[in-house]
């Protein structure tokens, strides 16, 4: 049972992995997710600078 516990993550990251390929595979979700990293990196910065 320990080993399977073991093995537990590895399959979990396979799977996110797996969905975001996915995710990224929809051309027309690309530019939502860049547009999310910009709003997140523009947050981050300005709250950096204040």
């Amino acid at each position: 049972q320990c080993l399977s516990l073991t093995l537990l993550p590895n399959k979990l990251d396979n799977v996110i992995s797996l969905i975001t390929l996915k995710i990224r595979r929809f051309s027309s979700l690309a530019p939502l997710l860049n547009e999310l990293d910009n709003l997140t990196s523009l947050s981050s910065f300005s709250f950096i600078r204040n």
